[in-house]
């Protein structure tokens, strides 16, 4: 069993680094060209079926990806990005400029420090592992999961076996894929990670 795990394209948000978590943002146009070159990567693959975040930028990069296969895709709102709370739409800057002991707390501690409105990120790898859960009573061989970069961070911590504190040293470029399979046995293992050769100047 092998699940593909696909961070969706670029948004003007991402462009800006602006903090999207719950937020419905569409795909930019580089966002767009993306997605169809990720669709255009998994065309070789066979997949039984394709999964996605209902949030715009996730569920359109998953259509560019189904489409050389001719499969619908399956939508979960457990696939939706760690809710940032009265973080979302702010910048980097602005967060630290206007929650910095927020902010802080929140990189020394992600798994349990929810945020104001929002979520913490153990929260998210509950929600998202329900989902890696049923894929693998449903399927057998290769599913495709498109999804966003916290929920990616947390189904690979627990694959990995790390503390949530170390989330910060896992980098997922944007339209960025990684694949995690179980071969025989009840424990997963990560196969590839953050692979980017089809994006263009990543």
């Amino acid at each position: 069993m092998r699940i593909w795990l696909a961070r969706h394209g670029e948004t003007p948000w991402n462009r800006d680094r602006r903090a999207q978590g719950w937020s419905d943002v569409a795909l930019s146009d580089r966002g767009r060209a993306q997605a169809r070159a990720l669709g255009e990567l998994l065309g070789s693959t066979r997949p039984e079926a394709i999964y996605a975040s209902t949030l715009s930028r996730a569920w359109e990069t998953a259509e560019a990806v189904a489409r050389p296969h001719g499969l619908g895709v399956e939508g979960r709102e457990d696939l939706w990005e760690l809710n940032q709370g009265i973080l979302e739409g702010l910048t980097i800057a602005e967060m630290l400029q206007r929650h910095e002991e927020l902010v802080s707390a929140w990189w020394r501690d992600p798994g349990d420090q929810v945020l104001p409105d929002g979520e913490s990120l153990r929260q998210v790898q509950e929600r998202a592992w329900r989902v890696i859960e049923e894929i693998r009573a449903r399927h057998e061989r290769e599913v495709i999961v498109v999804t966003h970069n916290m929920v990616i961070r947390a189904i690979l911590i627990r694959v990995l076996g790390l503390d949530f504190s170390r989330s910060r040293c896992l980098k997922f470029g944007i339209a960025s894929l990684n694949r995690i399979g179980w071969n025989g046995g009840s424990s997963p293992s990560l196969e590839l990670f953050n692979f980017l050769d089809h994006i263009e100047g990543s």
